[in-house]
């Protein structure tokens, strides 16, 4: 099921998000984080419409990757998405990267990733974490770091990794008053933006003296590349 189609996980336990620069999938024209009939309509519109407004990243829009922008990129997606066996867009495809064809397109903005929401609490089992999980196995050793200290333990997410990978920040503390969020998470083409906000209590504010361990985990689409921690610490009083 794709990200942004599917309703928010919950669970009981244990940011921003970042986009490589440059980096864009091909076939995407308008950027809506999906493929489909859409996006060639996306391509005439902005040949054929006096006033459209141009595309966000030209090269998503050169969908054949012969270095212009024209009716035959429309065509060419129009063949992929509807007659059976016609080649797929080149790279970047279907994972966000850069272009390898050198080309006057001009350059894409960083791109903004969808995410949703799989866990977002302040205990459980799991160890300081700051990680992109990219294969099934790894967080299914973390998940079962996390759900350890809980009976029953929480079913672990629904997560695609052929589509789909897992951002996670888990921050223990010894005493209580602690938050994180995870904000937005950018691609920049080489790196994950994780932008997200942490909460820790002013001094004097009444908090629990058991150790908590504040966490955010996502489920975002999958893309390359190095996550990179970005915080805004709030001061609160709980």
């Amino acid at each position: 099921m794709p990200i942004f189609q599917r309703a928010l996980l919950t669970a009981i336990c244990c940011g921003a998000l970042v986009t490589p620069a440059n980096a864009f999938v091909r076939g995407d024209a308008n950027g809506d984080q999906a493929i489909d009939i859409s996006d060639p309509v996306a391509i005439l519109q902005v040949l054929f419409t006096p006033g459209s407004a141009p595309l966000s990243c030209t090269d998503a829009g050169d969908t054949n990757d012969d270095g212009s922008f024209d009716i035959s990129d429309a065509v060419f997606l129009l063949s992929h998405l509807f007659i059976p066996g016609s080649p797929p867009p080149p790279e970047p495809f279907p994972l966000s990267g850069a272009d390898p064809t050198p080309d006057a397109l001009g350059d894409c903005d960083a791109t903004s990733l969808p995410f949703v929401v799989a866990v977002e609490s302040f205990v459980c089992g799991a160890p300081d974490t700051f990680e992109i999980f990219r294969e099934a196995a790894d967080f299914e050793v973390f998940w079962s770091q996390y759900a350890s200290i809980f009976f029953p333990p929480p079913p672990q997410p629904v997560v695609d990794f052929s589509n789909e990978m897992v951002v996670a920040i888990v921050q223990n503390h010894s005493t209580g008053g602690f938050f994180i969020s995870i904000d937005e998470l950018i691609a920049t083409g080489g790196d994950i933006e994780v932008h997200f906000t942490a909460g820790s209590p002013l001094g004097g504010c009444p908090v629990t003296t058991a150790t908590t361990a504040p966490h955010s985990i996502v489920i975002t689409p999958l893309a390359p590349g190095d996550p990179v921690a970005l915080s805004t610490v709030v001061d609160t009083c709980p």
